[in-house]
């Protein structure tokens, strides 16, 4: 494997004082990965950009400084957590006094038992020819000493009441124990370079459990370097698609594989098996909000703001898909981005939507640029879908269907005493329950009505309200454009 390595200034410090030579900002570095034993050490072959004469010192620096983690995919009791367990151990190691005294013992407990082995190879090899009569020789190589071979995590023991092994747990409570030692080990090793090697993180776990997994990965990647295998369309980088390393079958006869990154979501899906039509939303993008106003309005605005994106909403490959309420937008993503969808996301900017985009960006469901939320206006603290529009083009629709006689200037006072300390002004819902309250009708009552009035008036006037231009609309269409042209 080939790899760029990064040096910050600090690591160029210390190649300085300990090599007593520069090191560049990159180096290009062939890495071999051992299948014995791989979580303990990583073998570092060559580099190219490093003069001959300093190449072996410099690959010793690399791989004294460099720790790396390797965790496969069949995780047993054992398999899964013992490098984890390693690393715990050799940091205890380091802090444990005459540790250096022990291993110069263990040294020279080394050096005397190759002595005695020595003895016996001329022994053997001559026993060794009664059976094979061309062997010259046999040297037997004792491995070097590592406190790690003595020192090794048996068993655990947990309390939460009942005091058992940890492999007599649940399996929830594995998963949770195995999550939280990754990121203690790499809070506890954050001033060495870790590389973590993970196969495949997604197994033996429960869907709505993988979103945590990536969220521990995501926060592990910012002091580290954290690669790994999936399957899961969940587990994907999107909002760095060239982040992607796509595995595929190479032509010819024969079985091998060719590496290559991924410039599109349609290539990963195509790579993970996933068939547009099996996409839970029939559709190639699907732009999620919080109700049922925006799923009637969006589509007749999209398509007058890019006229070229109407027969994509018309014949379903692209869908606006309410959710029921913003607290229910971040499950509707899980949902689609295990078929691996493309979503774009439009929120209020209230409370409830805030806080939705909050949790859809920690779990990194979509990217940051694929979440929208409505813009401010002057002294409204908290704005939401029907803020945009202006109450001429929907409120005569929206008092017939509440059954009350008001104005559009009606609208505007009661706008006015919907402020408070914080704001001049309150967001459309309850400057309309105010008005509404006023005519002796209960918000409640009257809320499905209203939404609907509103959202049919602006379907019909589409072209006029993107005429004045909104620049969130013209965002949006160009996001999902991009996608459609993937």
């Amino acid at each position: 494997m080939v790899g760029v390595f990064e040096f910050d200034s600090d690591d160029q410090a210390s190649y300085q004082a300990e090599a007593g030579a520069t090191i560049a900002s990159t180096e290009t570095v062939t890495v071999e990965y051992g299948t014995d034993k791989a979580h303990r050490t990583l073998q570092v072959v060559e580099c190219g950009d490093v003069p001959s004469d300093e190449l072996r010192p410099f690959l010793q620096w690399l791989v004294s400084h460099l720790s790396y983690v390797y965790i496969p995919a069949a995780r047993g009791a054992q398999s899964y957590r013992a490098p984890l367990f390693a690393q715990l151990v050799s940091g205890a190691i380091r802090k444990t006094r005459r540790s250096s005294t022990r291993l110069a013992s263990l040294q020279t407990f080394h050096e005397d038992a190759s002595a005695e082995l020595e003895g016996l190879e001329e022994e053997f090899a001559e026993h060794l020819r009664n059976y094979l009569p061309d062997v010259q020789s046999v040297e037997f190589e004792l491995e070097e000493p590592s406190l790690l071979d003595f020192l090794s995590v048996k068993r655990v023991q947990i309390d939460d009441g009942a005091r058992t092994g940890l492999d007599q747990k649940g399996d929830g409570f594995k998963s949770l124990f195995e999550l939280a030692l990754l990121q203690f080990v790499a809070e506890q090793r954050r001033s060495s370079k870790l590389l973590f090697g993970i196969e495949e993180p997604e197994s033996h776990l429960h869907p709505t459990s993988i979103y945590d997994v990536k969220a521990t990965l995501r926060d592990l990647s910012v002091d580290s370097q954290v690669v790994i295998t999936t399957h899961s369309p969940i587990l994907i980088q999107r909002d760095s698609v060239r982040s992607n390393i796509v595995i595929d079958r190479a032509g010819g006869d024969g079985f091998s594989c060719r590496a290559r990154q991924a410039s599109t979501l349609s290539q990963i899906r195509r790579s993970l098996g996933i068939r547009p039509q099996d996409n839970l939303a029939t559709a190639s993008v699907v732009v999620v909000v919080e109700g049922t106003t925006e799923e009637t309005a969006l589509p007749p605005l999209l398509s007058a703001q890019t006229h070229s994106l109407e027969g994509h909403l018309r014949d379903g490959t692209v869908r606006v898909l309410g959710a029921g309420g913003a607290s229910n937008v971040p499950s509707v993503l899980r949902a689609l981005v295990r078929d691996a969808s493309s979503c774009v996301v439009l929120l209020d900017s209230d409370d409830e939507g805030l806080a939705a985009r909050e949790r859809i960006l920690r779990d990194g469901l979509v990217g940051k640029s694929d979440v929208f939320c409505i813009p401010p206006r002057d002294g409204c603290a908290e704005t939401e879908f029907e803020d945009m529009f202006e109450p001429s083009v929907y409120f005569d629709d929206v008092v017939e269907a509440c059954g009350i006689t008001a104005t559009v200037d009606h609208f505007n006072d009661a706008r006015k005493l919907s402020g408070s300390k914080e704001t001049r002004v309150a967001k459309w819902s309850v400057v309309l329950k105010i008005l509404l309250e006023e005519h002796g009708l209960s918000w409640a009552q009257c809320k499905d009505e209203a939404k609907a009035a509103l959202a049919r008036a602006v379907s019909r006037e589409a072209a006029a309200v993107v005429g004045k231009g909104i620049p969130l609309l013209g965002s949006m269409s160009s996001k999902v454009a991009a996608y459609l042209a993937e």
